[in-house]
């Protein structure tokens, strides 16, 4: 038997930053308590990193250590669904395989907003596979 994980439920949007729109793909998990940003990506987009005064630890839901994080973005510009628009700051890590993680926090008043976006007209975000949890070092 073969176990496949779910398909995350993704969205598409448009970041802002040295003069280009780029468009990614954006993981809405509801267990992160930060918007996260790949770092390689961040480098490859020409992002501004600034470093943070204390690294942050992020952990899992089970406490474990995933990393520390010890720059955040410069602020960008995120469009989502062609027409709500965010300036938002990531703390930056390395996650090539979802480079851009949002907190739900964000997204809950923009799905009630939109309602024919994953989540309907309740402000339920969708839930994605992993998450991140900052704890104080």
């Amino acid at each position: 038997m073969i176990f496949e994980m779910p398909s995350r439920p993704l969205i598409q949007a448009q970041l802002y930053c040295s003069g280009s729109n780029h468009t990614v793909s954006v993981l809405i998990d509801s267990g992160a308590d930060a918007n996260l940003l790949d770092i390689t990506l961040a480098s490859q987009l020409g992002i501004g990193q600034e470093a943070l005064r204390k690294p942050i630890r992020a952990t899992a839901l089970d406490g474990r250590l995933l990393c520390r994080v010890t720059h955040q973005s410069a602020p960008l510009q995120m469009t989502m669904s062609g027409n709500h628009s965010e300036t938002l700051t990531f703390h930056l890590f390395h996650a090539p395989q979802q480079p851009v993680i949002l907190d739900p926090s964000l997204i809950t008043d923009f799905h009630r907003a939109h309602p024919d976006q994953p989540g309907g007209t309740s402000g339920a975000v969708p839930r994605g596979g992993g998450s991140v949890r900052n704890s104080k070092s």
